[in-house]
């Protein structure tokens, strides 16, 4: 059986985004993954940002894995609410803040 794979995708760093398409191919095609979206101090989403973390979301949890964003900065939630995912990508408890 093949280890989980686990990702932190930092989203303070813009630079994550020049490998978007890279992190996305190497989430989908491995086992398992566990997602933690580190976004604490990140600016406002792009909508492809957003549609990106749902894919992966979904992705995850349909392959019982798991993904989290554990401290999103107002910025991101307010991006997230304005796109209309901000309840589909944070966690519950998140999204009521």
């Amino acid at each position: 059986m093949a280890a989980d794979l686990h990702v932190d995708l930092d989203l303070r760093d813009p630079a994550w985004a020049e490998n978007a398409d890279a992190v996305l191919k190497s989430v989908l095609g491995g086992a398992a993954p566990s997602l933690r979206v580190l976004a604490d101090t990140a600016p406002a989403p792009s909508a492809r940002t957003a549609q990106m973390l749902l894919v992966l979301r979904r992705h995850a949890e349909g392959r019982g894995g798991s993904f989290s964003v554990p401290s999103p900065s107002p910025a991101f939630r307010e991006g997230l609410r304005l796109i209309g995912l901000h309840d589909l990508i944070l966690d519950k408890e998140v999204a009521q803040q």
